[in-house]
């Protein structure tokens, strides 16, 4: 079925994502250039990331920056 091969390829994509994030923080563009996929693709991908709260978006002026979450224990 297409949309579980799509739901697969996001799940994916999301992981090497987060993957990639672990070792610096990127532009939208360095990180599709880095996984091969569209920017397109890396967006939509971040934007869920962002809604479970596992990235977050830096804007300086019209450069937006993804970072990893920061989470902190007591």
């Amino acid at each position: 079925m297409i949309t579980k091969d799509v739901k697969k390829n996001d799940n994916e994509i999301g992981s090497q994502i987060l993957e990639v994030l672990s070792i610096k923080d990127m532009h939208i563009a360095e990180i599709s250039k880095e996984l091969n996929v569209s920017s397109t693709c890396v967006s939509k991908n971040v934007r869920s990331l962002e809604d479970a709260n596992l990235v977050e978006r830096n804007i300086f002026r019209r450069s937006h920056v993804i970072s990893l979450v920061k989470k902190y224990e007591n």
